[in-house]
């Protein structure tokens, strides 16, 4: 069913907390601090920071009919074709369908599984702390159009500010549950003096996508 479209920014912190719940709840454990670096880089990509998340959609995943999810219409969405020409899109056509989740932990749950169902090689790259090989799986597998180049410098740019961060750390402490690998946490140096490439990063992402 089509729903009104509604931002759903969320911050470094909410995100992480809600990603160690949704893995505790797939895995039985928590996922190590590179994980959570290249699955938040992702999120702040594809959404400018989350100035662009709608419906809790972090990962800006397209509805199809099929599916079983509530669906958003987003104007101006666009895609490269396999020449490089850009192709604008406006609703209803069914390019401008994105899925809409109830919470971000619905929407967290459902991402990781969506992951691993659909790109299981980017999926090992995220777990291993790789992201310029999810970069590169996400877009041979047709996950998104844009220029593989920009999207990897992105996401290597973000998941290194995350790992200067303390969200990793701060997250885990909110939780009851303590990590099963002590060595899962360690003390981070929250020396954020590289933010401004990762900024810079997503600014050209969002310049290339013009993102609204």
């Amino acid at each position: 069913m089509r729903v009104e479209r509604t931002k759903t920014p969320f911050t470094l912190a909410e995100y992480t907390r809600a990603l160690l719940i949704a893995w505790f709840r797939h895995y039985g454990a928590y996922p190590a601090e590179k994980t959570c670096a290249v699955l938040w880089s992702q999120y702040a990509l594809e959404t400018g920071r989350g100035a662009a998340c709608w419906n809790n959609n972090i990962g800006n995943v397209k509805h199809h009919p099929t599916d079983g999810f509530d669906y958003f219409e987003l104007p101006n969405t666009w895609e490269m074709d396999a020449n490089g020409n850009r192709h604008v899109y406006q609703p209803p056509d069914p390019q401008t369908w994105f899925r809409a989740y109830p919470t971000l932990e619905d929407a967290m749950e459902h991402h990781i599984a969506f992951l691993i169902k659909r790109y299981s090689k980017a999926w090992d790259a995220a777990k291993d702390g790789q992201p310029d090989t999810f970069a590169a799986e996400l877009k041979r597998l047709g996950y998104y159009t844009a220029s593989a180049a920009v999207y990897t410098r992105g996401l290597v740019s973000l998941t290194k500010e995350f790992e200067r961060s303390k969200a990793y750390v701060d997250a885990v402490a909110t939780l009851d549950r303590p990590p099963t690998d002590p060595e899962m946490v360690q003390p981070r140096n929250p020396d954020l003096a590289g933010e401004g490439i990762a900024d810079a990063a997503v600014a050209e992402y969002q310049k290339v996508k013009n993102i609204e």
